[in-house]
């Protein structure tokens, strides 16, 4: 199995790369332009540019692999626009798996007690990361409904680790 990391130069995509290579699997770091391939690059790995949002780059990039990780980090726009593009790429590039990564977020700041997976979400709260990544996630279902690629959504809460924001911000 061939993975694909989107955003492989971003602190979830790196740390992707990192853990699936060093286990012994086939991975494929995916960077928006050749300047963000160096981190990657550390583990002598085929790197690929491509745009996000550039679906004909993307479905060449992402020739002959099985599975793709979606790590796309941006402002709203950036979010939900490269929802389509990667989704689209996937299907013309033959991958059987988009695992996309979201956020904990989509339930808002203070979730109500007992939210899990099928709560319904809002597009409606005070932060436009928040809106996005619910319009990027029904964007996908949309998307997926057409069954030509399984889509497998992650929404992690706060993410660290090495190298990690959070960790070094608060030390």
């Amino acid at each position: 199995t061939r993975i694909a990391i989107l955003g492989a130069n971003g602190f979830v995509g790196n740390r992707a790369v990192e853990m699936l290579h060093l286990s012994g699997r086939q991975v494929l770091p995916i960077v928006r332009r050749a300047s963000a391939a160096a981190l990657p690059r550390r583990f002598d790995l085929d790197v690929r540019v491509a745009d996000a949002g550039d679906r004909a780059a993307l479905a060449a990039a992402l020739r002959g692999c099985d599975v793709v990780v979606s790590a796309v980090a941006g402002d709203p726009q950036a979010i939900v626009g490269a929802v389509e593009p990667v989704y689209r790429a996937a299907q013309d590039a033959g991958v059987s798996r988009l695992i996309y990564l979201s956020s904990a977020s989509v339930h808002g700041q203070a979730p109500a007690a007992g939210a899990d997976e099928d709560s319904a979400l809002n597009d409606r709260q005070p932060m436009a990361y928040n809106n996005a990544k619910v319009r990027a996630e029904r964007l996908l279902a949309e998307l997926a409904r057409d069954g030509g690629v399984e889509t497998v959504v992650l929404r992690p809460g706060i993410v660290f680790g090495p190298r990690s924001q959070w960790v070094g911000g608060w030390a």
